[in-house]
């Protein structure tokens, strides 16, 4: 009897802590409508500047770019990936961030081009100085 009593002790340990261990875990994975808020909260942060204005287009893609590489790294991090699955996240990564590079060197030689247009067409005006000829 002693030994029956002594087996029923611990399976009702071994439930009680299975059931205590099962609903930590349930509690630590964020809940579906807790992640939309926060990937909500995320896509304001992204669209509006602290002012509550719309941000500018390049802005715009510069963040959406910056928050893409960095999911894709912190992916790349988490434990229990494959190594070719891990190579993949890294290239995946240093693709968004050249193309937001690209971007960006598009954007300067356009302002650089511009600026090149503008001076050639200022060239030949007169200046204040002189006499109109």
């Amino acid at each position: 009897m002693k030994q029956w009593l002594l087996l029923g002790t611990h399976i009702l340990i071994a439930m009680i802590s299975s059931l205590l261990g099962g609903l930590y875990v349930i509690q630590t994975f964020p809940s579906p409508r807790q992640q939309y808020s926060n990937e909500l909260a995320m896509s304001v942060h992204l669209l509006f500047d602290e002012q509550g204005q719309a941000r500018d287009e390049a802005d715009l893609r510069r963040r959406i770019s910056l928050n893409i590489a960095n999911s894709l790294h912190l992916s790349a991090r988490s434990p229990g990936r494959s190594e070719t699955e891990l190579e993949r996240l890294r290239a995946l990564s240093r693709r968004v961030l050249q193309q937001d590079l690209l971007r960006y060197v598009e954007q300067s030689d356009a302002r650089r081009n511009a600026l090149d247009g503008a001076v050639h067409l200022t060239r030949d005006l007169p200046t204040h100085g002189s006499p109109p000829g």
